[in-house]
């Protein structure tokens, strides 16, 4: 009786993902990218922000990973995840859902009033209500950590 070596298709190992982008396709779509430092199966989940129904798409092994999303509505919100080996990475927003980085309200000027919004969510769920825009260093935690991202960006107005 003969053996032969098996081949590994993939690495059990937590892949490093680099160069995450979200650009926008043929109409209806967004098309994600990255890069993994080993061999991985990568899916992207995706919903439109505050909603609880997840899409999923992808499933290729690669190192160099793009996914195509359907079904984007312009003007709406998406939360984005990728997953490698059945590893998610934090979730994402497309587009990003501020005009200027720190402007948690939306008024095209990061100021107090960006504190307080952020102030007033500290600590709560980011998938609840409009919490996600309390979010702005989009690690995926309402904390102090946003409130040192705006306070740094303070006077920052829209081009």
């Amino acid at each position: 009786m003969s053996s032969k070596a098996a081949a590994i298709r993939y690495s059990t190992a937590v892949p490093v993902v680099s160069n995450v982008a979200i650009a926008a396709g043929a109409p209806g779509t967004a098309i994600v990218t990255w890069n993994t430092d080993i061999d991985a199966e990568g899916f992207v989940q995706y919903r439109v922000q505050g909603t609880t129904e997840w899409t999923t798409s992808g499933g290729a092994i690669a190192t160099a990973h793009s996914i195509t999303l359907t079904g984007i509505v312009d003007g709406t919100v998406y939360q984005v995840v990728i997953i490698n080996n059945e590893i998610a990475q934090p979730a994402i927003l497309y587009p990003k859902g501020w005009p200027i980085p720190g402007d948690a309200n939306g008024d095209c000027r990061v100021n107090i009033l960006d504190l307080i919004f952020i102030r007033n969510r500290l600590n709560q769920d980011v998938n609840t209500a409009d919490n996600w825009k309390a979010d702005v260093n989009e690690d995926g935690r309402v904390n102090i950590l946003d409130l040192i991202y705006v306070r740094n960006r303070l006077n920052t107005v829209c081009p």
